[in-house]
């Protein structure tokens, strides 16, 4: 994938993808900036959902499927580890079920902030069908490790963020496929993408690297060098 070093590159990717999203007809979107992936996605989104719907919270008890979880029991010294990251470095990362719902998350200051914005907070549903176009509802969907990019997006009020996810249920020794597997997944968001200079690959890298996966979301700004 294409490397994007500078603020201008990433506003011209944006304007790119904002393009494309404004001649998709719901059937044939523009593919030649936009992942594959991605394109599916809208077409599964178009007639389900408006852009200006938000994620809801669907999950009452969020902390006690968290506490019965498999991956708490099985990669807690992970699960630690990116809550520090998380935090001291301004990101946002999360868990979600096998639905979608976030069942543990932890953030920076400033992102926690933005996070409860646009409701990315445990308990709510963000899968596909739930919430648009995202990386966790698409890793969730497919079972791949999924990158969406601001406008990839499919709903408006994510529309600045960048996410990467991943599904985790092989590294816990659980089948792939099946009567809805635990599949956890962690979640990679980047806020305002047009404001920066870009971002590291660190999402992605941790996310095939890690057992399960997680990663957290970084602020684009200085010091960030590029997007992958």
């Amino acid at each position: 994938m294409a490397h994007y070093r500078t603020t201008r590159d990433l506003q011209e990717r944006r304007r790119r993808l904002e393009a494309a999203r404004s001649t998709f007809d719901g059937a044939h979107p523009d593919t030649g900036d936009l992942d594959p992936g991605v394109g599916d996605s809208w077409r599964r989104c178009a007639d389900a959902l408006p852009v200006a719907h938000t994620a809801s919270v669907g999950l009452e008890d969020p902390d006690a499927t968290w506490s019965a979880s498999a991956i708490r029991r099985a990669a807690s010294d992970i699960v630690d580890e990116l809550g520090r990251l998380a935090i001291s470095e301004d990101y946002v990362a999360a868990i979600t079920d096998g639905a979608g719902h976030i069942i543990w998350s932890a953030a920076g200051r400033s992102m926690t902030k933005l996070a409860e914005q646009v409701n990315f907070v445990r308990g709510a549903n963000w899968q596909e069908a739930e919430a648009g176009t995202n990386a966790p509802g698409l890793a969730l969907h497919t079972g791949r490790p999924a990158t969406v990019f601001a406008t990839e997006h499919w709903c408006e009020a994510v529309q600045d963020w960048v996410c990467y996810g991943r599904t985790g249920a092989r590294s816990l020794g659980q089948p792939a496929r099946g009567p809805r597997p635990e599949r956890h997944l962690a979640a990679r968001i980047a806020a305002r993408p047009d404001h920066g200079h870009g971002h590291e690959p660190t999402g992605r890298a941790a996310a095939d690297r890690q057992p399960v996966g997680p990663v957290g979301p970084t602020p684009l700004g200085p010091g960030h060098p590029h997007v992958e």
